[in-house]
């Protein structure tokens, strides 16, 4: 569980720190330049809670198997399907999507599976 948090805690802190110093870029990057953009506020708001989430993924990832820990992945498997999600109604919605939404896409679908599969192992160790 441990890479886990710690590869969220590099992915989310990047991401949040991206939307919060370049969200225009960022936005763009993700679902290109033809989809109805939220306002900036929102979009670095968002940046902030990405950061946020990036910290406790850090935080977690020095608890080993702790209930802390464990409640983190918990949290980190409904954001990341629920990205994936998002990213692919962008990528529906607003073809052809910018040049990282389909990676992001698939990031965040591995990164939920990788979730499950840490969730299920802890809970058959104990």
């Amino acid at each position: 569980m441990k890479r886990l948090l710690v590869t969220s805690a590099l992915i989310e802190g990047v991401s949040g720190l991206a939307l919060l110093i370049w969200p225009s870029l960022t936005l763009d990057l993700l679902v290109g330049s033809s989809a109805a953009l939220p306002p900036l506020t929102m979009v670095r708001a968002a940046g902030a809670a990405l950061l946020a989430l990036g910290v406790a993924d850090g935080i977690g990832s020095r608890r080993g198997k702790s209930g802390f820990a464990r409640g983190l992945a918990s949290a980190m498997t409904l954001y990341n399907f629920g990205a994936a999600a998002g990213l692919a109604f962008a990528g529906i919605k607003w073809p052809p999507g910018g040049a990282i939404l389909w990676p992001g896409f698939l990031l965040h679908a591995a990164m939920g599976v990788w979730c499950v599969l840490c969730l299920l192992r802890a809970r058959r160790t104990g």
